[in-house]
């Protein structure tokens, strides 16, 4: 576990998607992120993530996605990211009543809201191989 120090610069030069459908909370994540020194991307539906990930867009270090997104499961969009190794963290409000979430995705943290900032950056950084 790294410590708040730690996390001070972990997140620069990488470009991190949120896909979060409650606008104050995607803006209030990509806030903290970009203080870190992260590229943020939001998209506020599943589709949107889905369009993100076009390769001519560039690609992402890492993400923070809702389990439901709208009426929507994210469970698609995180399966193509894992096709694509790009990691992930799920932060919801659902995380805790999703069983299938730890078993279909063991190694992708899961977060539950409202999550605090330094278990979100914990979270992320940990991302980071190395």
């Amino acid at each position: 576990m790294k410590g708040q120090k730690g996390w001070d610069n972990c997140l620069e030069d990488q470009r991190i998607l949120i896909v979060e459908d409650e606008f104050l909370i995607a803006i209030d994540l990509s806030d903290l992120l970009e203080r870190h020194g992260a590229d943020v991307e939001i998209a506020g539906s599943v589709s949107d993530g889905f369009a993100a990930l076009d390769p001519s867009e560039g690609r992402f270090s890492m993400a923070l996605l809702d389990v439901m997104v709208g009426s929507t499961e994210v469970t698609p969009l995180a399966l193509a990211m894992r096709q694509m190794a790009i990691p992930f963290v799920f932060h919801s409000g659902h995380a805790a009543e999703s069983p299938w979430l730890q078993k279909t995705f063991p190694d992708a943290p899961a977060l539950a809201k409202p999550a605090r900032e330094a278990e979100i950056l914990e979270a992320l950084c940990g991302l980071i191989p190395g």
